[in-house]
Order: structure tokens, then sequence, then C-alpha cells
């Protein structure tokens, strides 16, 4: 099963689109609709330009549209499959995408790595600040028509470990929830690895509390990277109880080694408006 996401102007804000606009959308769709159903390849005809990238494990490389910054070229076509070592991942961060809206786009596949089906992502107009993590194969192509060319897309790529579990969670105000260890209250596992990536909306922060943490003391870590409501991204290493962060993005690694198993950890994670914390 292939999951298929269009993205068109992640930062515009729809209600203020033109009958205009909205016809080069629905028109858009229409065509998109049809290369689907009949399987076509229209997203790419004969490429201009075709890369084959094997990343290793340390490496962290950027793709760029053809000429960026400056702008693209019209009836243009390129490819780029990637490829990473057996049992990674490729982590995909988007600085900054500027393409035509209606008729120039760009077109990742992969596999996800947190549902394990393939989805195809198509972006067209402005987007920025995305990431995709993706199993070790994707494939990236980006076309453009014979008309108007903006500033294209830069990315970075790097290769990141899979992990035995991943959960994104997003926050809406007022909501409150528990994250704990696997297994908790019992003991982990050894050689575990889990991630929780949260967010909440804008304008508000994330009260973390720690109610219970027991880990080996050598080898076994709860890693969180958060950035403070000053703005600054911290990353800490946690290890006693009762301990209180605010923060607006957060990460959460828990990662064990082969020996010596205990209780984990249990915290709760609570929205709050901004405007209601002191310093």
């Amino acid at each position: 099963m292939n999951i298929t996401h269009l993205i068109v102007d992640a930062t515009a804000d729809v209600q203020r689109e033109s009958s205009n606009s909205t016809m080069l959308y629905i028109s858009f769709l229409v065509s998109f609709i049809y290369c689907l159903i009949s399987n076509k390849s229209c997203l790419l005809t004969s490429p201009d330009c075709v890369e084959n990238i094997y990343l290793t494990n340390n490496d962290v490389i950027n793709i760029t549209s053809p000429n960026y910054p400056d702008n693209y070229d019209n009836n243009h076509n390129c490819e780029w499959i990637l490829e990473s070592p057996q049992n990674t991942g490729i982590l995909l961060m988007f600085y900054d995408i500027d393409l035509e809206r209606c008729c120039d786009f760009l077109t990742i596949t992969y596999v996800d790595v947190i549902d394990n089906i393939e989805v195809t992502e198509i972006f067209t107009g402005r987007s920025i600040n995305t990431t995709i993590r993706a199993k070790e194969n994707v494939n990236i192509r980006f076309h453009t028509d014979f008309s108007i060319m903006n500033g294209g897309f830069s990315l970075g790529l790097e290769v990141i470990e899979l992990l035995d579990c991943v959960e994104n969670i997003y926050l809406n105000r007022n909501d409150f929830i528990n994250i704990t260890s696997p297994n908790y209250p019992d003991n982990y596992d050894n050689n575990h690895k889990c991630e929780w990536i949260v967010e909440s909306p804008q304008n508000t922060g994330i009260l973390l509390t720690f109610y219970d943490i027991e880990l080996e003391n050598c080898c076994d870590l709860l890693i969180i990277t958060y950035v403070d409501v000053s703005g600054d991204t911290l990353l800490t290493e946690w290890t006693s109880n009762n301990s209180i962060l605010v923060t607006t993005h957060l990460n959460i690694t828990f990662q064990t080694d082969l020996s010596v198993v205990n209780r984990g950890f249990a915290l709760g994670l609570k929205v709050i408006d901004i405007g209601m914390l002191t310093f």
C-alpha cells in the first residue's frame, strides 16, 4: 500500500486564496489523481539529471535544486536515488521549499519508519522546517513546467539509527498525557532504544514532570533534547525524580545496553500557555 500526501503552501493561509488560486489547486489535484489511478509516471519524465547517493553512517550532506539559491530552470526534471546502510534510516531536513504552486513540484517516495508503509509526499508552493524519517531507500524527484521559476529547494540528509519504537505526539491546548518506559512498572528490556517527538501549539509550552526514574547508572540513558522558552536548544541526560522542564519542542530518547534492567521511568506532559509562566 502506498500513502500519498499532497503538501501545498504549508505556510499559506488558505482562507485568503482567490478563486483563481482555488481553480489552480483543483486543476492540479484532478491531474494528480488521474496519474495515480492510471498508474502513469506523470511526476517524472526523462530526467535531465540523475544522481545515485550512498550515505554512510557519518554522512551529512545537502541536496538543492539546480542553481539554488538562484531560480531553477523551466522544463527541468531531476532525480536523486538515496540509499543508506542496512538497518539504518535517512533523516530528510527541509530548510527551504519555494516552488511554483500549481505546476512545479518535489516528490519524495520512501518507507515510513513508524508505520512501515510506503509514502509519497508531493510538495508545491512554499514550505519550511519539514522533516521526514525514512527507511534506507528514498527517491526524490523534482519537476518544473514551461513557465515561472522560483527559488527552488534545499534539504539536508543524515543517516539515523532505526529505533525499536518511535512515537510522534502533538499535544493540543490543555492536554495532559503520561509517557513511560516499555513494560513500566516492570523492568524494561536490554538493547532497546525508543524515541518520543513532542510538539505543542504556537504560544504554548510543555510542562514536563518526572514521577519516577530508576535506570542502570552507568549505561542506560534517558536523554531529552528540547527548546526552552527563550529559544535555546538544550540536551540533558536525566537521572533524578521530580525534574520539571518547560519547553516548546521536545525529543525524548531512551536507550538501554546489553546488561542489567531496572524499573525505568514515568513522566507527565502538560500543555500550558506561555503567558502563565513567571521567571
